[in-house]
């Protein structure tokens, strides 16, 4: 797994992009142990993502993300590859 430290659904055709930077959220965890797992279960221990820390009604989460994007419709297609032909849950959420 290529993991970097750091502190969905598609747009319609007649919806205007919005700028980026976005990146995809592919789950959010208790543990960073839970990430990886998740990670090694899907066959995704090659992806190179980003592993953040982040509060959110005080509890801790280990958050994996993948990639940065420029638009929500280019985030979608590149998850879209990576993912073929397996259905996992995603988000596409503007980068922190």
């Amino acid at each position: 797994m290529a993991v970097a430290e750091s502190p969905g659904a598609d747009i319609g055709p007649r919806a205007t992009p919005r700028q980026g930077p976005y990146t995809v959220q592919i789950g959010a965890f208790r543990s960073d142990a839970d990430a990886s797992a998740y990670l090694e279960q899907h066959r995704l221990d090659d992806l190179e993502v980003v592993l953040e820390h982040r509060a959110s009604q005080g509890r801790e989460y280990s958050v994996l993300t993948f990639g940065h994007f420029a638009t929500v419709r280019e985030a979608t297609a590149a998850w879209r590859r990576v993912a073929a032909g397996r259905e996992l849950d995603f988000w596409v959420r503007p980068a922190r």
